[in-house]
């Protein structure tokens, strides 16, 4: 009840949650964040697939009780990832992940030129490190 908005701001990417019908229905112009966060995300990503890699919990664990253990890391390079979004981040990611030397496996709802459609996820997942 009561007056709608002229204008709604989602501060992410997609808008689908916020999508109901009242609202399409309405002339409240619906706006997103889109462009702001692939970078970002990609960057956190590819940072974790590095920490996982190196086991970075337990080199900042064996930091702090100033113990030093050699440890070998796995290597990123040469290793294969699946991406589940063909969108702006996923590319992102792919692109930052190609950098690092993964062998990368991007997956969208259909597939198109350089990307799989979701019927390939199982077993391009099952192939994935």
């Amino acid at each position: 009840e009561g007056p709608r908005p002229r204008w709604v701001h989602a501060a992410s990417a997609g808008v689908d949650r916020l999508l109901c019908p009242e609202l399409a229905a309405s002339g409240t112009v619906l706006t997103n964040a889109r462009g702001i966060f692939e970078r970002p995300i990609a960057e956190y990503v590819a940072g974790l697939v590095l920490a996982f890699a190196k086991d970075l919990p337990t080199t900042l664990a064996l930091q702090r009780e100033r113990r030093w253990h050699h440890r070998e890391g796995q290597q990123v390079a040469g290793s294969r990832a699946v991406v589940v979004g063909a969108g702006p981040i996923g590319r992102e990611i792919t692109r930052l992940l190609h950098g690092l030397g993964v062998q990368v496996a991007l997956v969208g709802r259909t597939a198109r030129r350089t990307i799989h459609g979701i019927e390939d996820l199982g077993p391009l997942a099952a192939r994935a490190d």
